[in-house]
């Protein structure tokens, strides 16, 4: 709320109770939009002008350090995830394996090198738009490859 006009004051107006659900409110939201598989949402939180409320009622104003935090958190989570799968997957499979990158991910350049550096050797393919034809035509003829079998994302 401070990040709003008058947003100091109406924070020291609030109960401890309802300060408590706001941030429980914007912990939640983090959570589900950082550690979740951000492939299916359409879109991100759009910045926000100064003052600009997102809905009715209060607004939480999130900092940049937690915000920061929460990518670090989803990185790392993202990067342990992908280790473990290549690991399995590469334990099973005896032909050659290529990574695909794809939306929000591959346009994260922190993303892409922690990836690199996962992968070792294997070839890295970066799809930034999965909604256009190329990266979706890319994306199935790699799995295709690789599981041979005929199959439509």
């Amino acid at each position: 709320p401070a990040a709003m006009p008058g947003g100091a004051r109406l924070w020291c107006d609030l109960e401890a109770e309802e300060r408590a659900r706001l941030l429980a409110a914007g912990g939640d939201l983090l959570r589900r939009f950082w550690l979740a598989d951000r492939e299916r949402f359409g879109c991100a939180i759009p910045p926000v002008p100064r003052g600009r409320a997102l809905a009715r009622g209060a607004v939480l104003s999130i900092t940049r350090e937690a915000l920061f935090a929460q990518c670090r958190l989803a990185l790392a989570t993202a990067v342990d995830a992908l280790s473990g799968a290549l690991e399995t997957v590469m334990s099973r499979c005896d032909t050659p394996l290529r990574v695909v990158v794809s939306g929000e991910a591959a346009r994260w350049h922190e993303f892409q090198s922690a990836v690199r550096r996962t992968c070792g050797d294997l070839p890295v393919h970066l799809a930034p738009r999965p909604e256009s034809f190329a990266a979706r035509g890319a994306a199935l003829a790699v799995a295709e490859e690789h599981l041979g079998t005929k199959g439509s994302l």
